[in-house]
């Protein structure tokens, strides 16, 4: 259909050194972050400005597991994307990892906001 120039089925050139930059070393910051948030049971909050605060209890907890589907999606996204064997079973991951990051954030917030852990 697109003929020669059929760039929307082609999987993104990049670099290896930008492949495992932004597929594994952001995933394992973000991921560690959520562990030490998990650990230390305050999760933090960040915002244009920096950290906009630490929620704690039960809502910290979810917060920190969503920081974790975010990594897995960040991870999914770059990594696995920019792969051109795994490119192909990079679907599903993303958008569970995906599902999963903003549903928990958003239930983290609220039932922080509900319970008073913020």
């Amino acid at each position: 259909m697109f003929g020669e120039d059929d760039h929307l089925n082609r999987t993104p050139t990049t670099g290896r050194f930008k492949q495992l930059a932004a597929g594994v070393v952001g995933p394992v910051c973000i991921a560690l972050l959520a562990v030490y948030s998990l650990v230390t049971g305050s999760t933090p909050i960040y915002s244009k400005g920096g950290s906009a605060g630490t929620i704690t209890g039960t809502g910290g907890i979810i917060v920190a597991l969503s920081y974790l589907a975010g990594a897995a999606y960040l991870h999914f996204r770059y990594y696995w994307d920019w792969s051109e064997r795994l490119e192909p079973h990079s679907h599903w991951p993303k958008f569970l990892s995906l599902v999963l990051c903003i549903f928990g954030f958003v239930l983290g917030l609220f039932y922080s906001f509900l319970h008073g852990g913020a």
